[in-house]
C-alpha cells in the first residue's frame, strides 16, 4: 500500500530566527489539530531523514516535540515534556536541523526519564537511553530556549559563528544574522564542521 504524502506549510527554521528567542507556552488544547501538526512534522522528518524536531524549529512557540524512534518504530509526540531524572553527563557529538552541516560536542546524559502528555492529554513517563536520551535532552533544551551552540563558551561560540556563517553563506547563499547576546562562563564543547581540522 502506498503511503499518501501529507501536505504541510511548515518549514525548518535556522538558529538565527527570532522564534528561538520567544517563550514556548504550555500546550493546553489537545486533539485533532495537535495530531495534524504531528503528522506534518513527521512528514518533514521523513523528507530530511531527521531524528526529531521541537515545535519552535517549525515556527511554533509551544512546548511539544516529535522524535524519530529507533528500528522503524515511527515517531513519538511528546507534549509539555519535562525531565524528571537524568544520569551523569558525557560529551557527545550532536547535530541539529536548525544548524545544518555541523556537529558540536556537548554534554548529554546517557539516560533520562521524561514526563509528558500525549495528543489526547493523557500523562505518561518514558525512560530512554543513549542516542535517544541525547535527542530528547536536545529537543527539551530547545523548548527551554537553549540551542546547540549555547553549550559553547563565549569565545568558542564567537569563533564558531564566524566560521559557520561564512560556510553557510558559501553553501546556501545569502547572509544569516545571529544575535550574540548569550553569555556563558562554562566551557565544554568542540565544534566539528567548517574550519575543523579533524
Amino acid at each position: 500500500m502506498t503511503e499518501t504524502a501529507i501536505e504541510t506549510n511548515l518549514k525548518i527554521y535556522l538558529y538565527s530566527d527570532p522564534v528561538f528567542k520567544r517563550k514556548n507556552e504550555l500546550v493546553s488544547e489537545f486533539g485533532e489539530n495537535l495530531q495534524q501538526t504531528h503528522d506534518e512534522i513527521k512528514e518533514i522528518l521523513k523528507i530530511v531523514s531527521g531524528k526529531g524536531l521541537a515545535a519552535p524549529q517549525v515556527g511554533i512557540n509551544k512546548r511539544f516535540m516529535v522524535v524519530t524512534l529507533a528500528d522503524n518504530q515511527g515517531t513519538k509526540l511528546l507534549v509539555n515534556p519535562e525531565i524528571i531524572k537524568a544520569s551523569e553527563m558525557d560529551i557527545v557529538d550532536m547535530e541539529c536541523l536548525s544548524f545544518p552541516g555541523v556537529k558540536i560536542s556537548v554534554p548529554r546524559p546517557q539516560s533520562i526519564t521524561v514526563k509528558y502528555q500525549d495528543e489526547a492529554g493523557a500523562s505518561h513517563e518514558i525512560d530512554v537511553e543513549n542516542e535517544l536520551a541525547h535527542q530528547f535532552y536536545h529537543l527539551i533544551d530547545i523548548l527551554n530556549n537553549k540551542l546547540l551552540a549555547d553549550n559553547l563558551s563565549k569565545l568558542k561560540k564567537e569563533r564558531f559563528f564566524k566560521k559557520y556563517e561564512k560556510w553557510l553563506s558559501h553553501e546556501f547563499g545569502g547572509h544569516h544574522d545571529h544575535d550574540h547576546d548569550h553569555d556563558h562562563d562554562h566551557d565544554h564543547g568542540h565544534v566539528h564542521g567548517p574550519g575543523c581540522n579533524h
